[in-house]
């Protein structure tokens, strides 16, 4: 799947993301979804990475559960791909910057 296909959510502390990359990127604000009476919205976002970023990591913790999804470069688009199947090079320079990768926390690559 693409990054440009996924959308991010955001209500507080239970349901949240962060994004890592090599290169400056965006996250803008789409929209918000609303919830029922005495709940917050819940606000949607799209990640845009920098011209030159290579890859970009997206962590999700929604409740207790935390989960990462690693997107690279594959000339103009960003596909998900598993960590293991990248090269030793790129693999290192990713792990420098998002060591929690190496805990195994990442979502099984699915090509859905």
């Amino acid at each position: 799947m693409q990054l440009k296909d996924h959308r991010f959510h955001w209500a507080g502390e239970d349901l949240r993301f962060a994004c890592y990359s090599d290169r400056p990127f965006r996250a803008q604000y789409l929209h918000q979804i609303s919830l029922p009476i005495g709940q917050t919205g819940v606000e949607v976002y799209e990640i845009t990475p920098g011209l030159t970023a290579r890859w970009v990591v997206v962590q999700q913790i929604d409740g207790g559960t935390e989960t990462h999804r690693l997107f690279v470069r594959n000339g103009e688009t960003f596909s998900e791909r598993p960590l293991d199947e990248i090269s030793s090079d790129l693999k290192n320079d990713i792990l420098k910057k998002c060591p929690m990768l190496a805990a195994g926390k990442s979502v099984p690559f699915s090509s859905s």
